[in-house]
C-alpha cells in the first residue's frame, strides 16, 4: 500500500507555502499512440520527473504541457465501491489556427479519440520540483458536438469492469480475420487485399470501385483510404455487390459512412471479409485448424428434439 503522506510529502509542503499557485495538467493518449499534453496555466509547464515522481505520472524523464484555454473540466463525480465515476471534458474545436493546436474537427469526426486514455494531475506551478498529484485516470466515451465545441464523457477505471470480456460457446468463429488466433495471412498468396480506386459515388456510405472479385467477396471486410480526405481511416463493409456498370466494378456499402467526402479517384485498400462460418473458413481460407467456433454444436431446436412416439 502506498503511504500518500510520504509519497507526496514535497507536494503537500508546496501547497502550504504562502503565494502557492496551482493548475491542472492532463494528458490524452489515443489508441494510435498520439499524445496531447495540456494545461490550463497561461505558460508552458516543463517538469523533470527525476525524484519525487508521483505514482501514475508520465514515465518519460521530462514532459512539457502546453497552455490551452479551450478546455474545461466539469466537477468530478466519485462514488463508493465499484460505482462508475464520470466527469465531462468540454473543449473548442481547433484546426491548427492557434499557436497550440488542440483537438481538430477531422480527428474528432474520425473517432480517433474513441476510448483514449485521459490522465489528470494537479500541479504547483510555483514549485515544479514538487511533482504532480494524480487526480483521475479514465477513458473517453461518447462525444457530442455543437457549432464550435465538443463535450466528451470521461469514464472512470471501474467502467472497464462493466464490460463483458468472456468467451462463449457459439457456432460462429470469434477470432478476427488475420489476427494471432486466426493466422490467415491477408497479404500473402493468393492474397486477400486489393488496391482499388473509386469510380462512382452515391454518398459517403455507398460508392463503386474497380474490384475484380466475385459478388460478396468483400462483405464483412474493411476499406482503408490511402488518398483523399479520409486518408488513413477504416470502415467495415456491410455489403459487396456487382455494379450494373462496366465489368470489373463493384458497389461497396459501408456499415458506417465515412466522415468526409468520398470522391471519384480516391484510392483505397479493400480487405476481404469473413462471415465466421466453418464452411467459409474451409473453402475460402483453407484454415479449418484455426476455426474458433463450435460448428458441431447443436441448435436449440435440435437439442430439444425428442423421439416421436407415433413412429
Amino acid at each position: 500500500m502506498i503511504d500518500v503522506d510520504v509519497r507526496y510529502a514535497d507536494f503537500f509542503a508546496a501547497l502550504k507555502r504562502p503565494g502557492t499557485g496551482v493548475c491542472y495538467t492532463w494528458r490524452i493518449t489515443r489508441l494510435d499512440g498520439v499524445e496531447y499534453l495540456f494545461t490550463n496555466h497561461d505558460q508552458e509547464i516543463t517538469i523533470s520527473i527525476t525524484g519525487g515522481d508521483p505514482e501514475g505520472s508520465p514515465t518519460i524523464p521530462t514532459i512539457t504541457f502546453t497552455p490551452i484555454n479551450s478546455f474545461a473540466i466539469t466537477a468530478t463525480k466519485k462514488g463508493e465501491g465499484l460505482a462508475v465515476d464520470n466527469v465531462s471534458i468540454i473543449g473548442l474545436i481547433d484546426d491548427g489556427g492557434s499557436p497550440y493546436a488542440g483537438v481538430s474537427e477531422r480527428d474528432a469526426l474520425a473517432e480517433l479519440f474513441a476510448d483514449a486514455t485521459v490522465e489528470i494531475w494537479l500541479c504547483v506551478w510555483t514549485d515544479l520540483n514538487a511533482g504532480l498529484m494524480p487526480l483521475k485516470t479514465g477513458t473517453l466515451g461518447a462525444m457530442t458536438f455543437r457549432t464550435t465545441e465538443f463535450e466528451a464523457e470521461m469514464r472512470g477505471l471501474t467502467e472497464r469492469l462493466q464490460r463483458q470480456v468472456h468467451k462463449v460457446f457459439q457456432i460462429e468463429c470469434d477470432a478476427v480475420l488475420g489476427d494471432g488466433r486466426c493466422n490467415v495471412e491477408l497479404g500473402g498468396s493468393p492474397g486477400f487485399r486489393r488496391n482499388v480506386t473509386v469510380t462512382d459515388v452515391t454518398d459517403n456510405r455507398v460508392f463503386v470501385v474497380d474490384l475484380f472479385e466475385a459478388d460478396g467477396w468483400a462483405q464483412y471486410g474493411l476499406v482503408e483510404f490511402t488518398t483523399g480526405e479520409n486518408i488513413g481511416l477504416k470502415r467495415e463493409i456491410i455489403e459487396h455487390l456487382e455494379s450494373g456498370g462496366s465489368p470489373g466494378e463493384a458497389a461497396l456499402i459501408l456499415l458506417i459512412p465515412m466522415p468526409f467526402d468520398v470522391v471519384v479517384g480516391d484510392e483505397l485498400i479493400v480487405t476481404t471479409g469473413c462471415d465466421k462460418a466453418f464452411i467459409t473458413c474451409k473453402i475460402k481460407f483453407d484454415n479449418v485448424l484455426n476455426h474458433r467456433g463450435f460448428h458441431l454444436m447443436p441448435l436449440v431446436s435440435e437439442a430439444l428434439e425428442s423421439p416421436d412416439v407415433k413412429t
